[in-house]
């Protein structure tokens, strides 16, 4: 039969219908005809490996993907779980690209460079099957503008901070990578549409969890950083762990925003095998915690499951053994590291806590100077260096109070005390590069997922509820982390506005429909 094209309106084209076949033959049902081409490519997929893996080590991992990708896609059977799959596994493993690369930007903890990983590939794609379905009218979308315009705003606010930044390009870095996570924050909500589909997201984000946890612990086991083609797990010089997320206080933030609505899952009716995965998740991911030894990050701990168990016990769905155990289960493991916990909270931490508090007072000063529209996204290092550095800026020691301190090559500073970095405080950083514009619209993105987090647990169902409650709690714990961290990566990024889209979703649901 041939096909012929119809002028009438609202039929569609040739090539529309032909990407409409070929979408269709993504999806391959029949079992014999998944294993023939599998088979048939594993022979030409293995040597294309091999080659690929001597000829760039650095590009292995992009390379090994792209390889495998038609293959694991045929034998899933479903593209769009695949990449959605990828996607999020991928997330902690921080496999990045960066183009037009600034080490200078680097060295004072700015975003430096385009920033492309694996993430973006996969989001690429399911933005391609996305827009056909919608060419082919296949697929309805729910209202992604009421609950996206609070994140939207604050958006703006960072591209209207560009107009004041000194050097645009590093503004234009920080607002690629805002973009791309403002893409996975859209397409999750689009996604997430009923009970199926959050449990897949769940479970992946408990397998990741649970992944990563493994791997941290393995390398405080081998006592050293590993690396695989592009691929780094490391722990630093003095045992603080951080995996493949890249610094501990990254990490940690990482962990923490996954393990309240780890243990939320246990809440729920779920079937056992979802509660042994996410009571393995958790279990892993509070002995992976402790092995950053990051202070925010226990602190945020401690405050999202406190208040997880008690919004729980209130409603009658916890028992009073249940924090009983957590929190002995908890003492063993810091009685097991008790000498290096105790130094890191009571010892000398080499100025850490001190160098903070001279960083804010620098970041007031910053405000103070441009309250209304900041110094640019992505600009506070660059502004305060060419404002308030010398010619000497070397790696040099400095004095805090009565106690002179070594810092490595990314800790410059100058011999009064300065120092050159961005400050570590999210809100204040926020303030400081898009203004009290940028701080305002950032709070109240995250005022109003709290928001709809807690209608969510309004609900009183008994899979919905807890997961909304587990994810608001995470977020809440989450801003006391802000307080002590940059929180710029893309790991902490797009991990928090996967945790925003989901309580959004939560909260579009119906807690009568099964």
């Amino acid at each position: 039969m041939t096909l012929r094209k119809d002028n009438r309106r609202g039929n569609p084209s040739l090539w529309v219908l032909a990407a409409a076949r070929w979408h269709t033959s993504a999806t391959i049902q029949t079992p014999v005809i998944q294993w023939s081409i599998a088979v048939s490519l594993g022979l030409a997929l293995g040597f294309f490996l091999l080659i690929a893996l001597a000829w760039n080590s650095r590009w292995a991992p992009f390379l090994a993907l792209a390889a495998l990708f038609p293959f694991i896609a045929i034998i899933s059977g479903d593209l769009r779980k695949f990449l959605l799959m990828v996607l999020l596994l991928e997330l902690p493993m921080n496999l990045d690209l960066a183009l037009l690369y600034d080490v200078h930007a680097v060295e004072l903890n700015a975003t430096g460079g385009l920033s492309y990983s694996i993430t973006g590939f996969c989001l690429v794609c399911l933005y391609a099957l996305w827009f056909i379905d919608l060419l082919i009218q296949k697929s309805t979308s729910p209202r992604l503008l009421p609950s996206s315009l609070p994140l939207l705003i604050y958006l703006a606010a960072v591209v209207l901070s560009m107009a004041v930044a000194q050097d645009r390009w590093l503004a234009a870095f920080e607002i690629f990578l805002l973009g791309q996570s403002f893409l996975l924050f859209i397409y999750i909500i689009k996604t997430v549409q009923n009970r199926q589909d959050l449990l897949f997201v769940v479970t992946l984000l408990l397998a990741g969890l649970a992944y990563e946890s493994v791997v941290m612990i393995g390398l405080r086991i081998l006592g050293h950083s590993v690396r695989f083609a592009h691929i780094m797990a490391g722990i630093d010089a003095s045992g603080r762990v951080y995996g493949t997320i890249g610094s501990p206080n990254t990490a940690a933030s990482y962990l923490t925003l996954l393990l309240a609505p780890t243990l939320s899952v246990l809440l729920t009716t779920l079937k056992a095998p979802y509660k042994w995965l996410a009571g393995l998740a958790f279990g892993l991911g509070t002995a992976a915690l402790l092995l950053t030894f990051s202070r925010g990050g226990w602190l945020a701990f401690i405050i999202s499951i406190a208040l997880l168990c008690l919004f729980a016990f209130f409603r009658g769905w916890l028992s009073p053994g249940v924090p009983l155990v957590i929190a002995a289960s908890s003492m063993v493991l810091v009685l097991l590291l008790w000498k290096p916990i105790t130094d890191r909270l009571f010892g000398d931490d080499l100025g850490a806590a001190q160098s903070r508090s001279i960083m804010w007072k620098q970041a007031l000063q910053v405000i103070e100077a441009n309250p209304v529209l900041g110094v640019g996204s992505n600009n506070y290092a660059i502004w305060y260096e060419q404002r308030y550095s010398s010619t000497t800026i070397q790696p040099v020691h400095f004095l805090i109070g009565t106690k002179t301190f070594w810092y490595e090559q990314h800790f410059k500073a100058e011999i009064d005390g300065r120092i050159l970095r961005t400050v570590h405080n999210k809100f204040l950083l926020v303030w400081a590069e898009t203004g009290i514009i940028g701080l305002v619209t950032f709070l109240g993105f995250l005022f109003a997922v709290i928001r709809w987090g807690w209608q969510g647990w309004q609900l009183q169902d008994r899979l919905l509820s807890p997961l909304a409650l587990g994810f608001t709690v995470a977020i809440v714990g989450q801003m006391v982390h802000m307080c002590f961290d940059l929180f710029h990566s893309r790991p902490q990024i797009q991990l928090l506005w996967v945790v925003a889209a989901l309580v959004i979703a939560i909260r579009n649901m119906d807690a009568s429909d099964g």
